[in-house]
């Protein structure tokens, strides 16, 4: 998608730089794919404020990422407004995936024991995985 594409989609006229048109596109995205979601509960998992809104921006493309990352693993769609009883795992592995991802912004960490999350979200999202028909 190109930027004009986003900033047609966002309704951000030509006074907004690129740049600010592709993070609010992508807050927008956010906003839109988190399906049950809220920033209010990922910043709790972060343990920011309730208030603090200086990192939602990254938040939300935590959010996007960790839908499309439990998605790909379930290799269906993540919505968690609908009425699924596989909907409060997928909740956890989202927020674990976020957590993880927000206090670890680097690839490498070093001189610290390093832990598997991934294989606790697979722990997680697998049994529902082999049970979707």
């Amino acid at each position: 998608m190109t930027v004009d594409q986003m900033r047609v989609i966002i309704g951000a006229g030509s006074d907004v730089s690129d740049a600010d048109v592709i993070i609010r596109y992508g807050a927008f995205d956010a906003a839109q794919a988190d399906r049950g979601l809220a920033i209010e509960e990922v910043r709790a998992q972060v343990r920011l404020e309730r208030t603090d809104a200086s990192e939602d921006s990254y938040l939300n493309l935590l959010i996007l990422a960790a839908a499309r990352a439990v998605r790909n693993e379930l290799k269906r769609p993540v919505d968690l407004t609908l009425d699924d009883p596989d909907n409060d795992v997928i909740k956890v592995a989202m927020l674990l995936l976020i957590g993880h991802w927000f206090d670890k912004r680097e690839p490498v960490a070093v001189g610290s024991q390093s832990s598997e999350l991934p294989f606790t979200v697979t722990f997680l999202l697998d049994p529902i995985r082999k049970w979707v028909c």
